[in-house]
């Protein structure tokens, strides 16, 4: 809502977008020295002779801190710029208003608090009412924007505190394993249709148990990249026709796919939640499962064989270390071979996060 004139016209929005950054800074500044000293000091210990598995694990800990403090700083970077942006809008549209309304009374109206528009005659005020009321709506549309982007900015910040604690790694035979839940899968992925949900629900935790996939970290970060790679999973198979899968093939354009024969790129292209591709890689994850996914590759398509060829993919790549450690950044590396869509893939990691935490 577009505050009184009187008030309108006292308001220092650019300084205080100025004022907002420095501050924002300089806290930055300070958790970026601080992080970076303790992870330096506690490297120097082991020139001081202290080392083996006590070292090894603090270290492990410090560093996974130092990475969370710069995820943490880059979050505090996107509020300030986000508020900074916000308070710039409004002080331009502002100024736009209150320029409005000097023409307008240049031109002989007069221009209340509340900004009601009179003249003599009416047609004149009539024209500059119309020019302020949408000055005012303008600056009233700032002043929301703003505040739906800082709310989102401000929701972003909330979920680095979840990894500054390693949950403890399960303990055999405790029942450690604790199932993920439909309201939970849906809050990840909004986009999946909740009888999918269901459906895919058994199969899916018991990949994650397979696979000890098993505590909120490497859950969030197994979610995250299943849900990216395979539309919310929606998308079980590589979208394309036998055209486009022939790329796959031993003499295409991407022959690293471990296909031997013509007619493998279509035969063997994408399948499962983490799109499983290339013979090769069938006949590797079949020999582990004890599946003929080399003579079935449709089987793999599938809910309860994909996810099991999904665990089987994280396992063989020791993606728990990683998941561990909170570096989504290296899971995501290991998933998809370089950070494609890796923005995406946090915002479904924070939302994981969220909602096992």
């Amino acid at each position: 809502m577009t505050p009184p004139r009187s008030i309108l016209a006292n308001w220092r929005a650019a300084s205080a977008a100025e004022s907002l950054r420095a501050e924002f800074d300089r806290h930055i500044q300070e958790v970026e020295a601080l992080s970076a000293r303790v992870l330096d000091e506690c490297r120097r210990l082991d020139g001081d002779g202290w080392q083996g598995a006590a070292y090894d694990a603090v270290l492990a800990h410090v560093e996974t801190s130092h990475n969370h403090s710069r995820l943490l700083c880059a979050r505090a970077e996107k509020l300030r710029d986000t508020g900074v942006r916000a308070l710039s809008d409004l002080h331009h549209t502002g100024l736009a208003l209150l320029d409005y309304v000097a023409d307008a009374e240049a031109a002989g109206c007069v221009v209340a608090d509340d900004w009601t528009v009179t003249a003599d005659p009416q047609s004149l005020a009539a024209e500059w009412n119309e020019v302020i009321t949408e000055a005012v709506a303008a600056v009233a549309r700032a002043d929301e924007s703003g505040h739906r982007a800082i709310r989102a900015a401000l929701g972003e910040m909330v979920h680095p505190a979840a990894f500054l604690t390693l949950p403890a790694l399960p303990v055999e035979g405790e029942g450690a394993f604790v199932a993920v839940t439909a309201e939970q899968l849906l809050a990840v992925m909004p986009e999946l249709p909740v009888d999918r949900a269901r459906e895919y629900l058994p199969a899916l935790n018991a990949a994650m148990r397979e696979g000890e996939i098993v505590t909120p970290l490497r859950q969030a970060a197994f979610l995250a990249q299943i849900a990216h790679e395979s539309g919310e999973l929606r998308y079980f198979e590589e979208l394309g026709d036998e055209e486009y899968f022939r790329q796959y093939d031993p003499d295409g354009a991407n022959p690293g796919a471990g296909n031997t024969e013509p007619g493998d790129g279509p035969r063997y292209h994408g399948r499962g939640p983490l799109q499983l591709t290339g013979r090769a890689n069938y006949r590797a994850a079949g020999a582990a499962l004890g599946l003929d996914l080399e003579g079935s590759p449709e089987l793999a398509a599938g809910p309860e064989v994909g996810f099991r060829i999904a665990q089987w993919y994280w396992t063989i790549r020791d993606i728990n270390t990683l998941a561990d450690a909170g570096d989504f950044v290296g899971v995501t590396r290991a998933v998809n071979g370089g950070e494609h869509g890796l923005a995406a893939r946090e915002t479904y990691y924070r939302r994981a996060l969220a909602v096992l935490a």
